[in-house]
């Protein structure tokens, strides 16, 4: 199995406006990790969602950890520059200028996740996400 990236995976229904949703929302731990974090996944964790952006190239929430019983999980939340969702992109957008939008505040609300990882077979790693 040949990992993409490892992510907290959203549980909750999250609504896009952009062209096109991302199916598998989630908060991005690391992009091809050097080290998978096999032992933890299916780890659930809270967000608190902080803030909005749109762009028209890119749609997101920014995101706060509220709790997870996993210190090593906190840590690799600790190393994420700016932690956030994608929720939709524009035909031309790119997920990964998500974290460049401009984030205004917004009524704070939860959501949940679970640990686990992407494959290059666009799978995700165990049943994480009730599929």
């Amino acid at each position: 199995m040949s990992i993409v990236y490892e992510a907290f995976f959203v549980q909750n229904v999250l609504i896009s406006k952009l062209y096109k949703n991302i199916e598998f929302k989630h908060i991005t731990t690391e992009f091809k990790p050097v080290k998978s974090h096999e032992h933890l996944y299916g780890t659930e964790a809270t967000f608190i969602i902080t803030g909005y952006g749109n762009d028209g190239a890119n749609e997101g929430y920014k995101v706060q950890l509220v709790s997870c019983d996993s210190n090593e999980l906190v840590e690799l939340y600790r190393n994420i520059l700016l932690p956030h969702i994608t929720l939709s992109v524009s035909k031309e957008g790119k997920p990964i200028n998500t974290n460049k939008l401009h984030f205004k505040e917004v009524k704070p609300f939860l959501v949940k996740t679970k640990f686990g990882a992407f494959t290059e077979g666009n799978q995700i790693d165990i049943d994480i996400i009730g599929r």
